[in-house]
């Protein structure tokens, strides 16, 4: 089992390694551009190259790359369905030259045209992105907490996306600790994970599961409210948490906190050593899981 977080960038590829490493994170996601911005990303050569040293060398493993906010695979506006699929088909790119383990992505909102056509819209789409992009890079579909009308709250919806194309190996799915359960799909409970990987399995196949976003969630269970919270501090807590980790089918995967930390700069150094021993059966640490 890995725990690892997303960190950020800034200032180069490499610096990625070096975060993780500061935090103690056995594995890594990041953006390669501003989340905020339509930029495609860019990246010279000798960065690139001290990047895969780096990896090579021992560094965080596996490394996810994290699309942009501002896609939107579902949208009745075709001009932006467009700049979604050419900024997702260039972060497969992008995840195939830096050997990422693929690119997990938001699938956007079916607010301006209902949820059959989003659906139609988006299985067009993503299936249009894995033509254009390089075969070895996978793409994971990210459960969500389903505010709005956003696409993927329920593992049916994500389900015949997946069927739809004809089930394409390179096609995986990210679930989201706090996600599932403001969306109403987990309780907090063991016997409550247990009903949600089985749902999974049915509609999904858990060989499609790639990564899991571990996260508490502030929102209350099937608020349907997307908001984070530091591991033990939300309404799921370490009772809500644990079993994700002592659960058999999820002892291969690679956990990423999406965590605020206590500066609200992302997962700290705390937030990996709570998850670490919510893993091994401890309890976290006096000042983990207290913040403002």
């Amino acid at each position: 089992m890995r725990i690892g977080a997303h960190v950020s960038s800034e200032g180069g590829l490499p610096k990625v390694f070096e975060r993780a490493a500061e935090i103690g994170a056995d594995c890594v996601q990041f953006f390669a551009s501003p989340p905020q911005s339509w930029r495609s990303p860019f990246h010279g050569e000798t960065e690139v190259a001290e990047y895969l040293a780096r990896r090579a060398d021992g560094g965080a493993t596996p490394q996810f790359l994290h699309s942009i906010y501002l896609i939107n695979l579902a949208s009745g506006d075709e001009a932006l369905r467009e700049r979604s699929l050419r900024s997702l088909v260039t972060y497969l790119q992008w995840a195939a030259r830096l050997g990422a383990a693929g690119v997990i992505t938001h699938l956007g909102s079916a607010r301006d045209v209902g949820p059959e056509e989003a659906q139609r819209l988006i299985t067009e789409t993503v299936g249009r992105a894995l033509a254009d992009s390089p075969e070895e890079a996978r793409l994971l579909l990210e459960t969500t907490a389903g505010p709005g009308a956003t696409f993927g709250s329920t593992f049916a919806e994500l389900g015949a996306v997946i069927q739809g194309l004809g089930g394409p190996p390179r096609l995986r799915v990210c679930l989201d600790t706090a996600h599932v359960f403001a969306s109403g799909l987990y309780d907090g409970t063991p016997a409550g994970l247990d009903e949600l990987l089985a749902a999974f399995d049915a509609e999904i196949g858990l060989d499609r599961l790639a990564a899991i976003h571990f996260n508490d969630s502030k929102s209350a269970f099937g608020s349907r409210v997307d908001r984070h919270a530091n591991l033990g501090e939300g309404r799921l807590g370490a009772a809500g948490l644990r079993p994700f980790f002592a659960h058999p089918a999820l002892a291969k995967q690679p956990f990423l906190l999406e965590v605020p930390g206590r500066e609200r700069s992302g997962p700290e150094k705390r937030d990996i050593a709570a998850a670490k021993a919510l893993a091994q059966g401890e309890e976290m640490a006096a000042d983990e899981g207290k913040s403002a």
